[in-house]
């Protein structure tokens, strides 16, 4: 479940899974324009409260969030719903005008122009990995700081572990580069020369990932 469901509405977060396999990361991402942006998209269900001994009845939620990569961005939440066919049927129509194909039979490896990218997951692989940490390397330093290695905020390193896991562990090669908004800043990450580089001033340091 994606980590914005709690912003949106705490008391879901605390009892909601995802229902499978209505989940996608999609992404945008335009190096010409240094623009990189995602768009996740998941159906929730909910157990209600227990009357009696019946099973506690279920509710389906349709959650949304978008922004720049590297940004909290935008949530929206849709539902109650009593039946899961109307949380997914918003989940498909969403999905189908940011990629441009039909959920059921969507090709990661398919890309339409001007449209997202479905990032398909690779589950296994990723249930089976601890997330590492990032670190850059900091050279002739304005301010007086020592030369040396230097952590990520946490949020900037779980940014950055999020992209390496499209890259790296899912095996997406495209998605080699990646433009991460920080603050007043953009950053070009490219993941297989282990770069990063400020947009606005040309800065370039070494970044590495340090396993937990």
């Amino acid at each position: 479940m994606d980590t914005g469901v709690a912003g949106a509405d705490a008391a879901v977060a605390s009892n909601a899974t995802v229902l499978e396999p209505f989940s996608a990361r999609l992404a945008l991402v335009e190096p010409a324009n240094n623009s990189d942006k995602y768009y996740i998209a998941q159906v929730l269900q909910v157990k209600g409260k227990a009357k009696g001994k019946k099973q506690p009845p279920l509710q389906f939620y349709c959650f949304t969030r978008w922004g720049r990569t590297g940004q909290g961005g935008q949530c929206s939440l849709d539902g109650p719903f009593e039946e899961s066919s109307e949380a997914e049927e918003i989940f498909s129509k969403t999905f189908k005008s940011k990629t441009g194909q039909t959920f059921k039979s969507a090709d990661p490896a398919v890309t339409k122009a001007g449209k997202y990218s479905y990032l398909k997951s690779n589950h296994a692989a990723l249930a089976s990995k601890e997330e590492g940490h990032w670190e850059y390397h900091l050279t002739n330093d304005p301010d007086g700081k020592k030369d040396g290695w230097y952590p990520y905020s946490t949020d900037g390193s779980h940014n950055v572990e999020m992209l390496y896991e499209t890259y790296a562990i899912e095996g997406n090669a495209d998605f080699s580069t990646r433009f991460v908004q920080s603050g007043a800043f953009t950053y070009k990450v490219d993941l297989s020369a282990m770069r990063q580089t400020n947009t606005h001033s040309g800065t370039s340091r070494s970044i590495r990932r340090v396993a937990s």
